[in-house]
């Protein structure tokens, strides 16, 4: 029970962002996914090992989460930016004709 509350900021920035998880392979800027991903996958393996060195297995959870939280909300404004800029430029566009 404990662990649920811990755990769902992260599981609902992951339902908030998991819809508009294309954006990025949209607009082709996969590169940029891949190294936020490993950066995502280090800390989430740092956070963990914290946990497991002070041998805390809630502390290990709550950092957990709170790293993919982080990132689940890096990425969605990232996301947003990126859908922003390409609105400008279609807006900018259609002003011409």
């Amino acid at each position: 029970h404990i662990y649920f509350r811990l755990i769902l900021p992260w599981i609902f920035c992951i339902l908030l962002a998991m819809p508009i998880d294309f954006i990025p392979a949209l607009f082709n800027k996969q590169h940029i996914a891949l190294y936020i991903s490993l950066v995502y996958f280090i800390a989430r393996a740092a956070s963990l090992y914290i946990g497991v060195y002070y041998k805390n297995f809630q502390l290990s959870i709550l950092l957990f989460s709170l790293v993919g939280t982080f990132f689940m909300i890096g990425s969605t404004i990232w996301y947003y930016i990126l859908a922003r800029k390409y609105d400008k430029k279609l807006s900018k566009d259609s002003d011409i004709y």
